[in-house]
């Protein structure tokens, strides 16, 4: 995570939630940032690609 300038503790708490958001284990998720230099789930502080609220494909509210 010194790409990312991390301090330990973050790192290790940014893998762990790629880890929960992937459903993988932190050593999997870790091994594979040491292997291709890239973060499963997207970079630190980011939203891993997900859409944000209000970008479902379903309609809401009035007339819905």
């Amino acid at each position: 995570m010194e790409h990312y300038e991390l301090p330990v503790d973050q790192a290790f708490q940014v893998l762990a939630q790629a880890s929960m958001r992937l459903n993988r284990k932190v050593r999997d998720v870790a091994d594979h940032l040491v292997h291709t230099g890239e973060l499963l789930g997207g970079q630190p502080g980011g939203d891993g690609g997900r859409p944000g609220p209000g970008t479902g494909r379903g309609r809401t509210g009035p007339g819905a």
